[in-house]
């Protein structure tokens, strides 16, 4: 088949779609009657086929942006790698990623993440920092916790240089001798943030210094390159930024000095550049796509431990993957990456409509079968074994089906 041609895996993320499709094909010729054995067979072989592809390459990023639909592979791209490039550049654990700094319900995400890890919160002043919130961006960026120093929280808000660049078109990179952002050392002039983001930093920054007084927080904001370029940045400390300094609409950062930069150690670029591309020794950041592989990855392993066929309501799902990722998960979260993330994409389902409990799908159990396997051993044995997983989910459908 045309498709099947190894010259037509051009993406890690094409790989996968193939290898869902032909699962889905797989498991519509099961259930229909009368459907000769050739046709199965041809497509059992077809499928190892494209999972032995998939096994030879490593466990990377984009394995996880396989996950995402078209749409938000596209439309996420640039801020995924911002949040990639935070995670990898400032190491610790990027805990909340894109969050709101404050729900509708007065509990703050990111306070919430520290009472999740035990640490008790003092009170905060809500009503401040909703005043603040009308005039500023409601999410923050990225917040990383330095585990090994329980004092260390980092907050991280920017953009990639493309966004900065639609922001303002009179931003210019000049020849220097910091804050590289090509071939060679250039300075960023002409530097506006958008103030509602700066706003956005100072007050979650605010918040979590009442939250938890005793902890040490450092407050960046960051530039760096686009997915497509070298992995370089620069980074302003506005640790000590007054609130009050920052109410235009557009901030210039032009005159503050940068604390990190991709030339502080211009030797790591090339461990930079690994990290971003392969996380097998280190932790993602856990945003959208990272989450949604855990909640497979969570789900598969109560799956693949039972004979019969495992269903989980969203909250119980949600449960085991937050202790997994030592991660406070807000419900709207929860439901989102379930229902708008997992489900639409075909990854689980719920068994009859209006039910509230889903089961894992073959494709399902296969993507999670696959990163567990990525680089580990043969992949020829290895595509064999995902295939036998598969079919298995598909029989316990099927009975569960014919159940009623």
């Amino acid at each position: 088949m045309d498709y099947l041609h190894k010259d037509n895996l051009i993406s890690v993320a094409g790989a996968w779609d193939q290898h869902d499709f032909l699962v889905d094909m797989l498991e519509r010729q099961q259930m229909l009657p009368n459907v000769h054995d050739f046709v199965k067979t041809t497509l059992q072989n077809d499928l190892q086929y494209v999972t032995a592809q998939i096994l030879e390459l490593k466990n990377r990023r984009s394995s996880y942006t396989a996950l995402l639909d078209q749409a938000a592979r596209v439309k996420q791209a640039e801020r995924r790698h911002f949040y990639w490039m935070s995670q990898a550049i400032f190491h610790g654990q990027a805990c909340q990623v894109g969050q709101k700094i404050l729900m509708q319900n007065g509990r703050s995400p990111l306070v919430e993440q520290f009472r999740f890890e035990g640490d008790l919160p003092a009170d905060f002043d809500r009503k401040k920092v909703m005043r603040r919130l009308r005039k500023s961006s409601k999410t923050l960026d990225v917040m990383i916790h330095e585990r090994s120093k329980a004092y260390e929280i980092i907050l991280v808000q920017g953009q990639t240089f493309e966004e900065a660049k639609r922001f303002n078109e009179n931003l210019r990179a000049v020849a220097g001798q910091a804050n590289l952002f090509g071939e060679r050392s250039l300075y960023l002039i002409n530097f506006m943030a958008r103030g509602r983001d700066v706003r956005a930093l100072i007050t979650a920054r605010d918040l979590l210094k009442e939250a938890f007084p005793g902890k040490h927080i450092k407050s960046l904001f960051m530039v760096c390159g686009s997915p497509e370029s070298l992995p370089h940045y620069q980074a302003i400390d506005l640790t000590d930024e007054p609130y009050d300094r920052c109410r235009e609409a557009w901030i210039s950062l032009d005159g503050r000095e940068p604390c990190h930069t991709s030339l502080d150690d211009r030797e790591s670029l090339d461990g930079l550049a690994d990290r971003l591309a392969n996380h097998m020794h280190y932790q993602p950041p856990l945003e959208r796509a990272v989450r949604l592989g855990k909640l497979l990855d969570v789900f598969y392993d109560m799956q693949v431990s039972s004979q019969s066929l495992v269903t989980l309501t969203g909250s119980q799902l949600g449960t085991a993957a937050s202790k997994a990722m030592c991660m406070h998960y807000e419900e709207n979260l929860l439901r989102h990456d379930i229902e708008d993330g997992l489900e639409r994409t075909g990854f689980v389902r719920r068994l009859w409509a209006g039910k509230t409990t889903f089961a894992l799908s073959p494709k399902g159990v296969g993507r999670a079968a696959i990163t567990r396997m990525l680089g580990t051993g043969d992949s020829r044995s290895g595509a064999q074994i995902v295939l036998d997983q598969e079919q298995r989910q598909m029989n316990r459908l099927r009975s569960e089906f014919l159940r009623g």
